[in-house]
């Protein structure tokens, strides 16, 4: 491994800080995905696709419609279709917040236990939440 010369360790737990902080905006950011989907799933068909549609699954609306499929049909059709990306799109949040928990409870685990932690927590939150000059 390479010394590095111009970083401190307070550089060194300072970006650890800040990768906390961020591991658990995006965290939280999953989280809100996964409850808007659920929601979302809650008041879109259940179970399986009935067997009136079924023979139109992966097709698209605009390919039925051209091929003069009855329009309620195509919107039974796409009700399903939507739901399925839905529940795909909910199953995708949970597993990629699995892994940002993962690095979450590594990054946790290289805190310092010496009780300085929440300071440097608190500071990188500090830090982030105020916008820079070239910001403003």
């Amino acid at each position: 491994m390479t010394d590095l010369t111009t970083i401190t360790t307070d550089d060194k737990l300072a970006a650890l800080a800040t990768s906390t902080v961020l591991r658990e905006r995006e965290i939280e950011g999953y989280q809100v995905n996964i409850n808007n989907y659920t929601a979302m799933l809650a008041s879109m068909p259940q179970g399986a696709w009935p067997d009136t549609i079924t023979q139109y699954k992966g097709k698209t609306a605009s390919d039925l419609l051209s091929q003069g499929v009855d329009v309620d049909l195509v919107t039974e059709v796409s009700q399903y279709t939507f739901r399925d990306q839905v529940a795909l799109l909910l199953a995708t949040e949970k597993i990629e917040q699995a892994k940002a928990k993962a690095v979450y409870a590594a990054l946790v685990a290289q805190l310092p236990t010496d009780g300085s932690a929440p300071a440097l927590l608190a500071t990188a939150k500090t830090d982030l939440d105020t916008p820079t000059e070239a910001a403003k």
